[in-house]
This record gives C-alpha cells, sequence and structure tokens, in this order.
C-alpha cells in the first residue's frame, strides 16, 4: 500500500508544557487539545508568544531537557509509535536549513533517495520531477540555494518534507516572510494536498480575511490556552457571542491581534487585556467539545529497510560535494598550508645529522604534531557547523539515525580535510629529510591518520555541546593546548604537580610526540665535532630530552584506545543532540 493511501487522524489531548529552569519556570500551554484529521485544513492562530510554535513542539516530540511535556498523542486511536509516527507526519519549520551549495533540484533528489527502500533511478528522477513541477520550483531546479528567495525555500522545505509522503503535514509559521502573493501560492499547493486526503495544520500570527475561504478550521491560541478551535462560520458566532464583533474589522487577522494581543503599554491596559482574554478562555472552555479520534484502526506503515551503506553513501557523496563547492574556504585552507609548507622548508631545508640537527628534528615533528591536533580539529569544527542544522531537521525528520549522520561527517571530513592535511605533512617529510627509511615514513603517517580521526571525532564532539562556531573554536582551542602543555615537548612531566600529573596519561598529545620522535629517531646516528658535548645517537637524543617514557607498543594502543573513545563519544553525542525527544 502506498503511504498517500493511509488515511491518518493525530489528536492530541490535556498537552501541558512546562519550563523546568529559571527564570521562566511554569507552564508554557497548559491542557491544551485538538486533532488534524485527512483531508481538513486547520489554521492555527496566535499572536507572538501565544503558545503555537511550542505546542506543535511537544506534539511532533521536538522538546528539549528544559521543558517537561505530559499529556496524551493519539494517532489513529493509538499512543504513538515512533516509527509509525516519523511515517506517518511530517513537519515544515519556519526556517529551512540546508546545505547551501546544494542545488534544489539536488537536496530533493537526496530527500527522495534516502526515504524509499529500493526501486530504479528512473523512478527517483521521475519523482524528483514531479515535486519540482507541483510546486513551482522548475525556473530554478538548478539554481544553488543560497540564491533563491524566501518563497522559493518554503516551497522547498514543504517538497523535502513531502519526498517521504506523510499523511498528516504541520507547518510552523513558514509564511512570516512572504508577501501575499506567496502565501496564497502556497495555501493553493496546500489545497492539492488535501483533496489527496493528507490532514494539514498551519500556524500564522497574522492570516488576512481573504484567505481564510483555504481552511476548513480554525485553532486560536492565546497566552498558552486554547481561545476557540472549529470552522470560520463558528469562530464569527463565538466571538460575537462574547462581546466581540468579527464583522466591524477589515481583516481577520487585525481583530484577533486586538482582542487576543497584550497590551503592556500601562498597568492599567495590560490587566484589562488579560482580562479580556482570561474571559475568552473561560468561554471557550464552557462549550468545548472533547477531542476524539474518530479513525479507530491500527496503522502500519510500509517499512522501509534501513539500508545503513546507501544512507551512508548518500551523506557522503553530499558533504564532498559540498565540500568542494565552498571554493573561498578551501582556497584559504590551501594559503594555509602552501605558507606553511613554505616556511618550514625554509627553516629546516635538509636536515643534517649534526649536533643541531638534533633540535631541529624535535622542533619540526614536535610542531607537526601539535599543529596535526589543532589545525585539523578546527577545521573539522568549521565544516560541521556549515550544515549541523541540517543534519538535525534531517534526523528529526526520520530521513536517517544521528550515528550515521555522524560518522559520515566524519569520514567525509577527513577524505577532504584530513588526507590533505596529511599529504602536506608528507611533502614536508620528504623535503626537510627526515628519516629516509620507507617503513618509518609509512609508519609515521599511519599515527598521523590516528592523530587526525581524533582531532576530528574530538573537535565534532566540542561543537555538539557548544552553541556557537565561537565558543567551539576557543572551547577546542583551550582542551587542545591543554593536551600540548602536558605532552612533554614543554616540561619534564616529572615537575608536574602531583594532583594533576595524572591528566599526562589521557593526554594524545603525550602518546603520539612518544610515537613520532621514537620512530623517527631510533636507528640515527649523529656526528660529533671537537670539544662539544656529543649526543652520538637517536636513543641517547631521546632520553636527554625526557622522552621515550613509554614503549611503542604502549603508546600505539593508548592513542588508538583515546581515538576509539572520542568516536564512541562523538555517535553518542550526536544521538543526544539530534535526536528528537518524544516526552509523551
Amino acid at each position: 500500500m502506498d503511504t498517500e493511501d493511509i488515511r491518518v487522524e493525530v489528536v492530541w489531548r490535556n498537552v501541558t508544557v512546562e519550563s523546568v529552569s529559571e527564570p521562566f519556570k511554569g507552564a508554557l500551554i497548559k491542557r491544551i487539545q485538538g486533532k488534524i484529521e485527512p483531508s481538513t485544513m486547520t489554521a492555527l492562530l496566535g499572536a507572538s508568544g501565544a503558545g503555537k510554535t511550542t505546542m506543535l513542539n511537544a506534539i511532533i516530540g521536538k522538546t528539549n531537557e528544559r521543558l517537561k511535556v505530559s499529556g496524551e498523542i493519539l494517532l489513529n486511536g493509538y499512543p504513538v509509535d515512533a516509527s509509525v509516527w516519523k511515517c506517518a507526519v511530517g513537519f515544515v519549520g519556519e526556517h529551512l536549513h540546508a546545505y547551501e551549495t546544494q542545488t534544489v533540484e539536488e537536496t530533493l533528489r537526496f530527500a527522495v533517495a534516502i526515504s524509499r527502500d529500493t526501486g530504479p533511478e528512473t523512478v527517483v528522477n521521475e519523482e524528483v520531477s514531479c515535486l519540482i513541477k507541483a510546486l513551482g520550483l522548475s525556473r530554478i531546479a538548478h539554481t544553488q540555494i543560497s540564491s533563491i528567495s524566501t518563497g522559493e525555500r518554503t516551497r522547498l522545505s514543504l517538497g523535502i518534507t513531502l519526498a517521504k509522503r506523510p499523511s498528516i503535514l504541520i507547518m510552523d509559521e513558514v509564511t512570516n516572510e512572504l508577501d501575499s502573493f506567496n502565501v496564497v501560492h502556497i495555501l493553493k499547493i496546500l489545497m492539492a494536498l488535501r483533496q489527496q486526503g493528507k490532514g494539514i495544520m498551519i500556524s500564522f500570527q497574522r492570516l488576512p480575511q481573504e484567505m481564510l475561504s483555504f481552511f476548513d478550521k480554525i485553532m486560536i491560541i492565546c497566552q498558552g490556552g486554547v481561545v476557540f478551535n472549529g470552522c470560520p462560520e463558528e469562530c464569527v458566532e463565538f466571538f460575537r457571542s462574547c462581546g466581540h464583533d468579527l464583522k466591524k474589522y477589515v481583516g481577520s487577522s487585525d481583530f484577533f491581534m486586538d482582542v487576543l494581543s497584550v497590551d503592556t503599554t500601562t498597568p492599567e491596559s495590560e490587566k484589562m487585556s488579560l482580562g479580556r482574554i482570561a474571559r475568552l478562555k473561560m468561554c471557550w472552555k464552557r462549550i468545548e467539545p472533547l477531542a476524539v479520534s474518530s479513525i479507530i484502526e491500527k496503522t502500519e506503515f510500509p517499512t522501509v529497510s534501513r539500508r545503513y551503506i546507501l544512507s551512508f553513501t548518500l551523506i557522503f557523496k553530499r558533504n564532498l560535494s559540498d565540500f568542494l563547492r565552498r571554493h573561498e574556504l578551501m582556497r584559504i585552507l590551501s594559503i594555509q598550508k602552501l605558507t606553511t609548507l613554505a616556511l618550514l622548508v625554509l627553516v629546516y631545508f635538509r636536515l643534517d645529522y649534526t649536533q643541531k640537527g638534533i633540535r631541529d628534528r624535535f622542533g619540526i615533528l614536535s610542531f607537526i604534531v601539535m599543529g596535526s591536533f589543532e589545525k585539523t580539529a578546527a577545521a573539522a569544527i568549521i565544516f560541521l557547523d556549515s550544515y549541523r542544522k541540517a543534519l538535525k531537521r534531517e534526523v528529526c525528520a526520520g530521513m536517517y539515525g544521528a550515528a550515521m549522520s555522524y560518522f559520515a561527517s566524519l569520514v567525509s571530513s577527513f577524505c577532504i580535510l584530513g588526507t590533505s592535511w596529511i599529504a602536506y605533512i608528507a611533502a614536508a617529510y620528504w623535503i626537510v629529510g627526515l628519516n629516509p627509511n620507507i617503513l618509518r615514513f609509512v609508519f609515521f603517517v599511519l599515527i598521523l591518520v590516528i592523530v587526525t580521526v581524533f582531532s576530528m571525532s574530538f573537535g565534532i564532539v566540542v561543537a555538539l555541546h557548544t552553541k556557537t562556531l565561537v565558543q567551539a573554536q576557543v572551547l577546542t582551542s583551550v582542551l587542545i593546548m591543554s593536551f600540548i602543555i602536558l605532552g612533554g615537548a614543554f616540561v619534564d612531566p616529572g615537575t608536574i604537580p602531583g594532583f594533576a600529573r595524572w591528566a599526562i596519561w589521557i593526554s594524545p598529545v603525550y602518546y603520539a610526540l612518544e610515537i613520532a620522535l621514537q620512530s623517527q629517531f631510533e636507528g640515527l646516528v649523529f656526528e660529533c665535532k671537537g670539544s662539544e658535548r656529543c649526543i652520538s645517537n637517536g636513543n641517547e637524543a631521546l632520553h636527554l630530552y625526557g622522552f621515550r617514557r613509554v614503549g611503542y607498543g604502549v603508546s600505539v594502543g593508548m592513542l588508538l584506545l583515546i581515538t576509539t573513545v572520542s568516536i564512541a563519544l562523538g555517535a553518542i553525542s550526536t544521538n543526544r543532540v539530534f535526536k528528537p525527544r518524544n516526552s509523551i
């Protein structure tokens, strides 16, 4: 059975959302009930701060730890099942968070391909073409999202949601920044969807009277409670019975804003408007019918098998495409690497085997290891920040799992940023003349791979737990600097106070430096001239500089363990931050 042929009804009763954190502790919405029926369009009206978005987020399960949600949500008379819900219900938010470098067609193609089980490419192409035509996006099909208008972004956002063929469509204030022409365009598209049997609810702050004819029902919220829920004709009569004549106003939106807004100009006007709203709520409570399910049947949607390889491939390819299209950022990163390479060559060109060469080798190896930690982590944070909101939107929509988004992002970041960094280091390695043994070079590169993977996963973990790009960059820099200070290059670990010395053993820089220096110095012989103090070989140099405290095996094992823990924390953090938490 096609999902579009399944009749679905959503009912919610006694839904309350409370803020559990100061200073806004208290109920945001209280004991609200309502329903979305098939083949019905409902307008959700209310002033800014009335509770529209809070109610819709509670219904779709988009809540956070600062909010406590209670109540009952039913789908065709049965409690919500997560696997059914993500197939049955589609959500379109006020703002479209997407990969800005992708074209409209590429974005819809991704949404269709990742939402399907199996099928030939021609089927995907046909469905994408139908969506583009139905949404009026043909003219901009091959335009990058960053270059399209607000109205076109709204229609594209609707198309992304329609790709999974939901039976219920919930839209939150998507028309706020649109002119009347684009609003009517959107409403006509929604009317066509209603005729296909979909139940639709769309929220507004203002709805002109001439647009009321598009809707079968109106639900009005004010101060966290329902003021009215029914057909437009009943709305006029209800407000008239409460002493407010709707016909006196040119536009219904002006009427609702005038009657339902809180006037804070003076204490008296605020008290008067709050009293008026309280009376309207009381009037509605007296006559409000109980929201009951008219469809009672266990709903089953066709199962879409979790094709992990396909999902991973689609996300991975999209990330690579996004990276390569960020020409300005890629240019800056390339200039940074080439400039640093030129300076390294200028300072360390053709390292010799004199006593000075020992210090130079310690210097460049320490720079490479420390730079690998800091620069790759910073680059991973920048790229994650560019599409973080898009990933969260898609995970919340059930397009793929949170862990899948993390691993695809980590691997794609490594392929673009990590490999370019390692290639740059490899060039510097041979130009300046580090250890010429090919096996030691390969081992050195493998260690850099582990360091790069750790740094990128670590950067992603920090970025997920911070709110802004600047916060993530600063915190990551501070933490990596702490690892570097504890790495042994600048201080003898034995001189660190005992209460802090334990931190050395969890510093990945400590183990990476040990491995890099041991692999490069072992087997080297240095020249001794005259009466100068002589270090004759690499092992002696390692002991003199305070290294070789732990062996190869322990260092490699600990570095792998720390990297594995960082990767696991990344997957757990992504699941915690991205995955919707339906508290009801």
